[in-house]
């Protein structure tokens, strides 16, 4: 009975480590924003698997691992990749409510830039500017701001840039201090606004019609946009966290066309 005890001690203690480990890596609720895998990486990661070419990244239904829509031997299927890149998992995620959980539909993941509904969004740099990257952006998210902050600066050194900047609150009920900061920020259509709102400066409360923040959220859940800030580069794919200007310039260079 001892032994027995002692068993159930030590288990204990491990999944109490291994929830540790994984609170240590995450964002709470936000964990796409401040962990980013390209295309790229990902094919990297899963190197050591012959013929598997990944079409697809995004976040998995559980925290603390990514979602990889492959193509095997000609045949789609999803694997799973944990943050750390050291684990490949394959099969299906049960919850414990015995629900099966379901991964996002496998395509190439890219956004139809020419087919954005701009009327909610803002504009940051210059109206003419050559190429256009869209960001859904949440007012109450920090790696929102710190990644605006990168914006603002790329767009004072590269003319040739102009961000697209669509307000998405994570949380899409009306009476929650997301949604009501980016309604008042679409429907005044300032920057100035977005900005006091990112460094804690109270923003006056606005409403307006033609339900520009709904627009908003319907067109990030067209394309599965469950993170913020969701950065698409002019070619459509999407990286979600915020980048630093340097490594958001070589994405750029890579993903511009």
């Amino acid at each position: 009975m001892k032994q027995l005890v002692g068993l159930m001690l030590m288990i204990g203690i491990s999944m109490l480590y291994v929830q540790i480990a994984f609170a240590a890596e995450g964002c709470g609720h936000e964990c796409a924003s401040c962990h980013a895998l390209s295309k790229e990486d990902a094919q990297k990661a899963i190197a050591k698997l012959p013929g598997t070419k990944v079409l697809r990244v995004a976040d998995a239904p559980v925290r603390g691992l990514w979602e990889l829509s492959v193509e095997q031997s000609g045949k789609k299927k999803v694997l799973y990749l944990d943050y750390g890149k050291q684990n490949i998992i394959q099969g299906k995620i049960i919850s414990m409510n015995g629900k099966e959980a379901q991964p996002k539909k496998t395509d190439d993941g890219r956004v139809d830039m020419k087919g954005l509904d701009y009327s909610g969004a803002l504009i940051l740099g210059d109206q003419s500017a050559a190429n256009r990257v869209a960001v859904f952006t949440d007012p109450n998210c920090p790696h929102c701001r710190m990644f605006h902050d990168e914006m603002n600066k790329i767009v004072q050194k590269r003319k040739d840039i102009a961000f697209v900047i669509f307000l998405y609150p994570l949380n899409p009920n009306p009476a929650s201090d997301s949604y009501m900061l980016s309604q008042s920020v679409v429907c005044e259509r300032s920057l100035k606004l977005l900005d006091d709102a990112y460094h804690g400066i109270t923003v006056p409360q606005k409403s307006c019609a033609g339900g520009l923040i709904e627009k908003n959220i319907a067109l990030g859940r067209k394309y599965r946009i469950d993170g913020t800030p969701a950065i698409v580069f002019p070619n459509g794919r999407i990286n979600f966290g915020a980048l630093q200007e340097k490594n958001f310039l070589n994405l750029f260079e890579k993903n511009r066309r």
